[in-house]
């Protein structure tokens, strides 16, 4: 082999590699297609699915039980209408994917607790002789409760 064919040989090399690769790749595939059916179908529908009804109801069942768990919400002025034409000049879609654990639970008890926080706004005067009778109930009510406790002793 002269010695300016050494690269040449490498890349002829490398492409016969590749060749075999991708044979074995497609007797595989079809070795282990071979005991199912194959149908063909559209790969891409620019994201819109066909409009059969089956297909409908399926997706509107999943769509909502999902939006639910994942806090979905979709705004679609289209109101699910696909664009017209070929090269529609206007479509919009947006959706939202909130925090679950917040939506669902942080917030709503935050709301309970400003909620009870609020109601509690009736001991809050803003005068510091009533919060120094607070200080002075509350000194009461714990040296009460522990006097039992003392006694024993």
């Amino acid at each position: 082999m002269p010695a300016d064919l050494g690269p040449l040989f490498n890349i002829s090399l490398l492409a016969t590699v590749l060749v075999a690769l991708i044979a074995a790749l497609a007797w595989l595939r079809a070795w282990l297609l071979k005991a199912r059916p194959v149908a063909l179908a559209a790969t891409w529908g620019c994201g819109y699915p066909p409009p059969d009804t089956a297909h409908a109801v399926h997706g509107h069942v999943v769509r909502r039980s999902r939006a639910r768990a994942l806090c979905q919400r979709s705004a679609n002025p289209n109101h699910g209408g696909l664009p017209d034409g070929i090269f529609p000049t206007e479509a919009h879609f947006e959706k939202h994917v909130g925090d679950m654990a917040g939506e669902r639970v942080l917030v709503p008890a935050w709301r309970r607790f400003l909620h009870a926080a609020h109601r509690l706004r009736v001991i809050q005067h803003g005068r510091m002789q009533l919060y120094l009778v607070y200080v002075l109930a509350t000194l009461v009510a714990l040296l009460l409760w522990q006097l039992p406790g003392a006694m024993r002793h």
